[in-house]
């Protein structure tokens, strides 16, 4: 602008144009930022289709995420809730802060030998046990539930216990079982940006 106190409406005389050899994108408002925020609505513009891995993400209000997302830091709010669908998926290369919640859609097949998936909790932190089991519909036979780890001393399954606790731990794989209908299983906690220390032993 040419004027240091313009008026409140815009007055062509108080500005220089240039109409040759510009980026429309430099004109763009918010279109060279490099972070965007959710309180409702995405600004300053759709997250999905502008974000690069080199952007920052800040959510102020809950979400659920419609698309894949690789950003560089993920920032959620005391109290808001970052939601991602099964077969979603949200990589942060620095670092994050707030709750995401992982919801992994898994069938339900009838048998106790059947219906079973592998899977490791992408969140740190979510604890399970029989409010967690029924909360996700997940199996129970006797005192067993249908969270079991693998026991490579004597090779085979560890079932969860009914009336106990735990948490799942990062890296570490879990065998799951749903209980009556194909549905979710929820994994609520904080993104681990770390490696995931895990041994793996290669035998004859």
């Amino acid at each position: 602008p040419k004027s240091t106190s313009p008026n409140a409406t815009w007055t062509q005389a108080e500005w220089t144009v240039e109409t040759t050899d510009k980026n429309l994108a430099d004109m763009t408002p918010g279109a060279l930022e490099d972070e965007y925020r959710y309180d409702g609505d995405w600004k300053p513009r759709d997250v999905y289709s502008n974000a690069s891995s080199t952007d920052d993400v800040y959510i102020s209000s809950s979400v659920t995420l419609t698309d894949n997302l690789i950003v560089t830091n993920f920032e959620i709010e005391t109290g808001q809730i970052a939601t991602i669908n099964s077969g979603g998926s949200l990589i942060v290369s620095g670092t994050s802060s707030g709750n995401v919640t992982y919801n992994r859609t898994i069938d339900f097949v009838d048998g106790n030998l059947k219906g079973w998936y592998l899977m490791s909790s992408p969140v740190v932190g979510q604890n399970y046990n029989d409010d967690y089991v029924i909360a996700n519909d997940i199996a129970s036979n006797g005192t067993n539930r249908g969270i079991a780890t693998y026991t490579t001393t004597s090779d085979s399954w560890a079932y969860h216990q009914g009336a106990a606790s735990a948490t799942y731990t990062a890296g570490k794989g879990y065998s799951v079982k749903r209980q009556t209908i194909t549905g979710t299983v929820s994994f609520t906690g904080t993104l681990n940006t770390n490696d995931a220390s895990v041994d793996v032993t290669l035998d004859n």
